[in-house]
């Protein structure tokens, strides 16, 4: 599974259960964006902090024996 797959799933199941929180809560408007704020803000820090790894060596040699 690619790191992108992973994070996009993550990201999806972190959002999916904000929505979950909203409708169960049942909360006011101010509530409700607050679980927003918390429902969004990790994925997008999840899309800008979390870098792919830097290639191995070996990986950077078979790439230039190519």
């Amino acid at each position: 599974m690619s790191l992108q797959r992973i994070k996009i799933t993550m990201s999806a199941l972190w959002i999916v259960g904000a929505l979950v929180t909203i409708l169960v809560a049942g909360a006011s408007i101010t509530a409700n964006l607050g679980i927003i704020t918390l429902g969004v803000l990790p994925p997008v820090a999840l899309f800008l902090l979390w870098m792919d790894p830097a290639p191995t060596m070996s990986q950077r040699i078979n790439e230039a024996l190519r």
